[in-house]
């Protein structure tokens, strides 16, 4: 994923199709000391290629620690068309990824 603004983090995905969906398996690791955006709340959202926004996880970063988690989605891979991780409450974009269709 890449990031969109100056807070510290780094995060992967792996998406696998499935026969419900999509499972997401995020990897999230937080490389600050504190402040800022320590300990804040985040979600990982999906975006259609709709336009559909869905919320599927959340967690919380806390500072040189790793979050792992896995989230689903009822949409097909081949209808996902960007991964975003969010700040809960400003909703602003920290790390975005755009799937190739």
């Amino acid at each position: 994923m890449q990031a969109t603004s100056d807070i510290p983090l780094e995060a992967t995905a792996e998406l696998t199709e499935v026969g419900w969906g999509t499972r997401i398996d995020l990897e999230c690791i937080y490389g600050g000391s504190g402040g800022g955006y320590a300990d804040w709340p985040y979600e990982l959202y999906v975006i259609g290629r709709d336009g559909a926004e869905e919320a599927v996880s959340s967690w919380r970063a806390r500072p040189r620690t790793t979050a792992q988690l896995s989230a689903v989605t009822a949409l097909d891979l081949g209808g996902i068309e960007t991964l975003e991780i969010r700040a809960v409450g400003s909703g602003q974009v920290l790390m975005r990824v755009e799937l190739s269709g």
